[in-house]
């Protein structure tokens, strides 16, 4: 059975293509439009349920133990100090709710153990990406 990686808002996939590429990865790039990440849900029995957005492709559901890696990069549109002629005002609220839910999908993986003395979760890395100089730091710190 090959490894699970998650590539939350991976967008072209670039961050997890390495992964892909090695097959000894499943890699799931869940992403805007066909993907929307807010509309995951995490049941009590470990599940990750993971609909999509416009019903194109049938959706699945996989074990949170069975989650190797994830990589999460939400958009940085709201965040960054580089939006400087938006038509649109800021959004902070809007851009948290992403960046909430990628956090809650990766502790949701690291509460599962198999066993009480286990030394290492069974999600062995995960990593969440956005610009060092913009505003989500505010909420993360550095």
């Amino acid at each position: 059975m090959k490894k699970i990686i998650l590539d939350l808002c991976g967008g072209t996939g670039s961050w997890s293509l390495p992964y892909e590429k090695s097959q000894k990865y499943q890699v799931f790039n869940l992403t805007l439009p066909e993907w929307d990440i807010r509309r995951i849900r995490l049941t009590e029995g470990g599940w990750i349920m993971i609909e999509n957005s416009n019903l194109k492709k049938t959706s699945f559901q996989i074990m949170a133990k069975d989650v190797y890696g994830i990589f999460a990069a939400p958009p940085c549109t709201q965040f960054s100090f580089a939006r400087t002629n938006a038509k649109i005002p800021r959004n902070l609220r809007e851009g948290m709710e992403i960046v909430n839910k990628c956090l809650e999908i990766i502790q949701f993986c690291l509460y599962e153990i198999k066993s009480d003395q286990q030394k290492y979760p069974a999600l062995k890395f995960w990593a969440l990406e956005n610009p060092y100089y913009g505003m989500l730091r505010w909420f993360l710190g550095k």
